[in-house]
């Protein structure tokens, strides 16, 4: 079944802990992917200058990238 479907490339995927959802990343937006039986929703969750990669631990996704002229490490909560 495809779940994602665009011109850019993926940085990166990972699930979310429920297992319910899929974070999904490209070079510049990070976004959530509900799955499940029926409609799929799709959520976009930060936008950054460049994203180099993320990582889900419990409920925060840790963002590497630029964005507002620095390069660093972001957080996120998430539900």
């Amino acid at each position: 079944t495809l779940l994602w479907r665009q011109s850019d490339a993926l940085i990166e995927a990972a699930w979310h802990r429920s297992g319910n959802s899929l974070f999904v990343a490209d070079a510049t937006h990070l976004f959530a992917l509900a799955v499940g039986e029926g409609a799929q929703q799709v959520t976009q969750l930060a936008t950054f200058t460049r994203i180099h990669d993320f990582t889900v631990i419990d409920r925060t996704v840790y963002i590497a990238g630029e964005k507002d002229n620095q390069s660093g490490i972001w957080e996120l909560l998430v539900e």
